[in-house]
């Protein structure tokens, strides 16, 4: 007797029942879709607690395994070969050839970046790992456990554990493909439920003082400021946008692919407001920024100005808080709809709405796009503060 194959997956922009399950059964595919991944995942268990004959489990398969597996059979009753012997000693008599945890992690930046994975995303990735496997950089990588990998995330937040484990299976997974272990620990790990907070956004108030600050101490920075507090693009997108991406006669914003995140390219069309700020910017900031001009302007230098987080108050720079300010007042301005809005931060539908709805109200949007409008009226002196 063996077990049903069941598989979850969530399907990106589905309206009322996002988790579909998929499983075989009498050799048709079948599928239910669910609310909540909770109710997917326990439809899921039940599936694969039910036992089936052999007989289902041979007509669960698809044709093209079945011939595959005759084809075998024959060819080894042609040999006079024991196919159940002939794997187990194939198990026992070949060991798999592992590497230091290491040199696996070198060899999967390499591969990433040979195949166009961004040298951002490469670098972020290694330094996990490589914290990962400090002080145990010569151990054999099927050498770990689950009790390594959940040792090295009990001792993470919370909130960053998805994101933690997201990376050290990539590197499992990596190790899988190259045969230098037969499995990957992190699929053995409990789920992680995670509470997403509300996300920071500016107060007008708040936008007017930075808008204040950075003219005064940082002007360089005032068009990165506009293109993600206004506009909605990510921070790293900002700072890599080029004055030739931005149109103002038709009111639009190139993202390249090699600028986001997501390796797609997306055109944005921003509201007047955010549009007009960002032409006034121009003319006393520039762009590119550098990433590490961006840091320092946002948190400071050792030893000197605490930079827009201290002069905002804040003790930790809120992350993507410019980004969230952007999209949070765009989906409550009056007309705005959830999927215009996505489509141009770059979500998906759900996401956009789970995260942003109502987080501000219409009243606070009109009060924050007024103060937008007036920091950049004409004023040849610069912002109203």
């Amino acid at each position: 007797m063996v077990t049903k194959t069941v598989s979850i997956k969530k399907i990106r922009g589905a309206i009322g029942k996002p988790w579909r399950v998929r499983w075989c059964e009498g050799g048709k595919d079948r599928s239910a879709r669910h609310e909540t991944k909770d109710q997917a995942e326990a439809h899921a268990a039940e599936l694969r607690d039910k036992k089936v004959s052999n007989r289902e489990a041979w007509e669960s398969l698809p044709v093209y395994e079945r011939n595959l597996l005759m084809a075998a059979y024959a060819e080894a009753k042609d040999k006079g070969v024991d196919i159940h012997k002939a794997i187990l000693a194939a198990a026992t008599s070949a060991p798999i050839k592992s590497k230091a945890i290491s040199d696996v992690i070198s060899e999967l930046k390499q591969s990433r970046l040979n195949n166009g994975a961004a040298p951002g995303y490469v670098k972020n990735l290694g330094i996990v790992l490589d914290v990962f496997a400090r002080g145990r950089e010569t151990l054999p990588i099927n050498k770990f456990t689950l009790a390594d990998v959940e040792t090295f995330l009990d001792g993470r937040s919370l909130q960053y554990r998805p994101t933690l484990r997201g990376k050290l299976s990539t590197l499992f997974n990596f190790a899988i493909r190259r045969g230098y272990r037969p499995d990957n620990p992190c699929d053995r790990l409990e789920s992680i439920k995670v509470v997403r907070s509300t996300p920071a956004v500016f107060a007008a108030e708040q936008v007017k003082a930075a808008v204040q600050w950075l003219k005064k101490e940082a002007p360089a920075a005032l068009p990165w400021f506009g293109l993600s507090a206004f506009c909605g693009l990510r921070p790293e997108e900002a700072e890599k946008t080029t004055k030739a991406d931005i149109h103002f006669a038709e009111g639009f914003i190139r993202v390249e692919a090699q600028t986001t995140k997501v390796r797609q390219r997306r055109v944005v069309y921003p509201r007047p407001e955010a549009m007009a700020f960002v032409k006034w910017a121009l003319k006393r900031g520039s762009l590119p920024l550098s990433g590490g001009e961006r840091r320092w302007i946002l948190s400071g230098r050792e030893g000197k100005s605490a930079g827009l987080r201290g002069a905002l108050g804040f003790k930790v720079w809120p992350k993507d808080i410019t980004r969230h300010t952007a999209a949070s007042y765009w989906l409550a301005g009056e007309g705005e709809t959830v999927k215009h809005v996505a489509k141009m931060l770059g979500h998906s539908e759900s996401v956009c709405e789970s995260r942003y709805k109502a987080v501000k109200t219409q009243k606070e949007a009109a009060e924050f796009w007024a103060v937008v409008r007036e920091m950049c009226a004409g004023s040849k002196k610069g912002p109203k503060t």
